[in-house]
């Protein structure tokens, strides 16, 4: 499925920069360790860096979407033919002179799908942006904090704990003082954690759908 999306001169290109955006979640506007992280290429072909094929890459807990499109927009802006967030920013990037063809090799062997999406087994889009990153860009790594992972694991503990442990969590994962967490109260994070899903299958559902000319596959995890 993965190679099928990419055609003919896709696939002889040479990935010219690389970079890596970081998307907050809006469920969890106060655990900054909470984001999604995903993967944005620049192609040039026809020998300009004025045209250019723009990919991106995105791990969620679904599967593995991969869009392309002639508009660096369609593919930084939109994600399953839906805006993202605009609260997104840049992490790190940096040149790339790796041809898709590796790409295309590089996902099929590191089995990215086969694997799932885990959090607390560290399977999840900040990794998987990670592996992507660190193997075709030239000079930088993306390097997430630990601590990042750490909040994460204090949170999904806090979910099945009870008030105290979800506000020492916060404490953690925030660095806010007592008083700030202490004012938040546990129902309402208890009604942020269960309507989370909800939320965001609602979300779906009454964004806009936008056309665009962006050609995107969805890989289901198994």
């Amino acid at each position: 499925a993965v190679v099928s999306t990419q055609s003919g001169h896709y696939g002889r290109g040479s990935i010219s920069e690389i970079w890596v955006y970081k998307q907050k979640l809006k469920d969890w506007p106060l655990l900054p360790a909470l984001y999604h992280a995903f993967v944005v290429l620049k192609i040039p072909y026809q020998c300009s860096e004025s045209c250019a094929i723009w990919v991106s890459l995105d791990k969620h807990d679904d599967g593995i979407t991969i869009q392309i499109s002639r508009k660096k927009e369609d593919v930084v802006d939109m994600c399953h033919e839906h805006e993202r967030e605009k609260n997104f920013e840049i992490i790190v990037q940096d040149k790339s002179d790796k041809t898709v063809n590796r790409l295309i090799k590089f996902l099929v062997n590191s089995k990215f799908v086969e694997e799932g999406y885990s959090i607390k087994d560290r399977k999840h889009c900040k990794k998987f942006a990670k592996d992507i990153f660190d193997k075709f860009a030239e000079t930088k790594k993306y390097e997430y904090e630990e601590q990042e992972d750490s909040a994460i694991d204090a949170l999904l503990l806090a979910i099945n704990s009870g008030a105290a442990t979800i506000l020492a969590a916060l404490l953690f994962a925030v660095d806010m003082p007592l008083a700030t967490c202490a004012a938040i109260g546990y129902s309402g994070l208890n009604s942020m954690t269960s309507t989370s899903k909800i939320s965001k299958a609602r979300d779906q559902d009454n964004k806009k759908e936008k056309s665009t000319d962006c050609d995107s596959a969805l890989i289901p995890l198994l």
